[in-house]
C-alpha cells in the first residue's frame, strides 16, 4: 500500500491493482495510447529505410526541423548498429540501508551520463529517475535486481528531460507506476515528441532506443509537496517551482537524510535554467540548504557526501548558489547599464559546436535566460514606481542586495 500525504493533510491511498486512476492511461505498450506502437516504430522505422539509402519520412509537427534530425540520426546510428558492444551492468553506490545510488559519469557536468537511484521497502522498490534509453532502462532494472528480489513498483520522475525519462517504459513494462509532475514542458520537445524520439536517438544509438515509447506521463501526478509512505519509508516530494523545468520534484528521505535533487544540482555547480527560472532555482537552493543533507544526488556527476572524500552537500548546494546568484548580478548589470544581449554574449568564450550542454554552452544558454527575466524583473520594478499606489520605499531592491553580496566565483 502506498500513502501520500500532501502538505494541506489530504490523505489518499493507491494500491498496486490499478487504484486512483488504474493504469494511469497507459495500455499494453507501456505508453499513453497516442504514442503505443508509434514513437519507437518511427524511429525504427526511419533508421532501416535510410540505412537502406531511401528516402526518408517526415515526422513531428515541424517537417523541416524533423526531416534534419532523421538525416542526421541515420548518419550517426547506422554506423553504429553493427559495431555497439554488449551494454556492461551499472554501478551501484549504497548511500543508507536500502539507499542506493546508480552513478553515471564524473567530470562530464551535464554532457555525462545521469544518475539515478533507489530506494528498497517491504512493499516494493521505488526508483529515481529513469536513464536515457529503454536500453538504460533495462540496465537499471537488472541492478535493482542485483540487490533485492522485491519488484519495482513505482518510478519516481526528477523532471521530464529525456536523459532522465526515456528509460522510463522499461520500467513501466516491469510494472512500475509513474509518480512525476504533470507538467511535461520542455524546450526540447516544442518541435513535438516525434522530432524529439528522433534527435535522442541521433545522441545515443537505434540500439538504445529500440522499443521506445513515451512513459513519463504520470499515473500519480505530484504537482505540490507530497509525503508518500511507502512500506514504512517516508519519502518527501517536494516541488521547488519551474528551477530547472516547469515539470521539476525533488525526492528526501528524511530519515536517512539523503536527498535525490535532479537537474538542479550538477558537479560542476552550472545548472540549467533555459527551462526553469533563476528567482526559483535561487529559492530551491535554500530549501535544500535548510534540509541538512548527509548525501545529495545531483542529476550528473559525483554524488556530495559527509565523507571526506568528496563535497559535502552543503559545498554543491553553494557551489550552485554562487553560480546562479552571479550570473543574475551579472545580467542585472547590464540590463541597467543598457548592455544589449548580443554585447553580453560576445564578452563570453564560444558555445561549443554541437555540444549544448557543455560548460561553455550551458553559460552562455543560462546567460540569455537570466538576462532576459533581468529584463522583465526591472521592467516590473519600473512599473510598480510608476503606478499613483506605490509608495514609496527605503528598502534595497533585489538588484542592490545583489550587488552588496557579490562573491568571487560569478560568472
Amino acid at each position: 500500500m502506498w500513502e501520500a500525504q500532501r502538505a494541506s493533510g489530504e490523505r489518499r491511498a493507491v494500491d498496486g491493482n490499478g487504484g486512483n486512476g488504474g493504469n494511469g492511461g497507459y495500455g499494453a505498450a507501456g505508453g499513453p495510447p497516442e504514442h503505443q506502437g508509434g514513437i519507437g516504430a518511427d524511429v525504427s522505422r526511419h533508421h532501416s529505410t535510410a540505412c537502406r539509402g531511401q528516402s526518408l519520412p517526415r515526422t513531428g509537427r515541424r517537417p523541416q526541423l524533423a526531416l534534419g534530425t532523421a538525416a542526421l540520426l541515420a548518419a550517426v546510428s547506422c554506423a553504429r548498429l553493427h559495431t555497439e558492444p554488449p551494454s556492461p551492468p551499472l554501478a551501484i553506490e549504497r548511500l543508507a540501508d536500502g539507499v542506493y545510488a546508480v552513478p553515471g559519469d564524473t567530470g562530464r557536468g551535464s554532457e555525462g551520463r545521469p544518475n539515478a537511484g533507489f530506494v528498497v521497502t517491504t512493499d516494493g522498490v521505488v526508483v529515481i529517475d529513469a536513464l536515457a534509453s529503454p536500453r538504460d532502462g533495462a540496465r537499471l532494472l537488472r541492478a535493482v535486481a542485483g540487490v533485492t528480489a522485491q519488484p519495482v513498483r513505482w518510478l519516481v520522475l526528477t523532471h521530464h528531460h529525456p536523459d532522465h525519462h526515456f528509460g522510463a517504459v522499461a520500467l513501466v513494462r516491469a510494472g512500475a507506476r509513474v509518480v512525476a509532475h504533470p507538467d511535461r514542458a520542455t524546450l526540447a520537445a516544442e518541435s513535438g515528441d516525434s522530432a524529439l524520439a528522433a534527435a535522442w536517438t541521433a545522441v545515443v544509438g537505434e540500439r538504445a532506443m529500440r522499443g521506445f515509447a513515451f512513459a513519463d506521463t504520470p499515473a500519480v501526478p505530484v504537482a505540490r509537496d507530497t509525503t508518500l509512505r511507502v512500506g514504512g519509508r517516508e519519502i518527501v516530494l517536494l516541488q521547488p517551482g519551474a528551477a530547472h523545468t516547469p515539470g521539476d520534484l525533488v525526492v528526501w528521505l528524511p530519515a536517512e537524510r539523503v536527498l535525490f535533487a535532479g537537474d538542479l544540482l550538477i558537479e560542476d555547480g552550472a545548472t540549467m535554467m533555459v527551462d526553469g527560472s533563476s528567482r526559483d532555482l535561487v529559492a530551491a537552493l535554500a530549501r535544500m540548504d535548510a534540509l541538512g543533507a548527509r548525501a545529495a544526488v545531483p542529476g550528473h556527476g559525483r554524488i556530495a557526501g559527509e565523507d571526506g572524500r568528496r563535497a559535502s552537500p552543503a559545498a554543491l548546494i553553494a557551489l550552485t548558489r554562487c553560480y546562479v546568484e552571479g550570473m543574475r548580478r551579472t545580467m542585472r548589470r547590464a540590463v541597467a547599464e543598457g548592455t544589449s544581449m548580443n554585447r553580453v554574449l560576445a564578452q563570453m568564450p564560444p558555445a561549443d559546436a554541437g555540444r549544448p550542454t557543455s560548460r561553455r554552452s550551458r553559460d552562455r544558454r543560462n546567460a540569455v535566460r537570466v538576462y532576459l527575466e533581468a529584463e522583465r524583473e526591472m521592467m516590473q520594478v519600473a512599473g510598480d514606481s510608476a503606478s499613483p499606489s506605490a509608495s514609496p520605499s527605503t528598502a534595497p531592491t533585489d538588484a542592490s542586495k545583489g550587488a552588496a553580496a557579490e562573491e568571487p566565483c560569478a560568472p
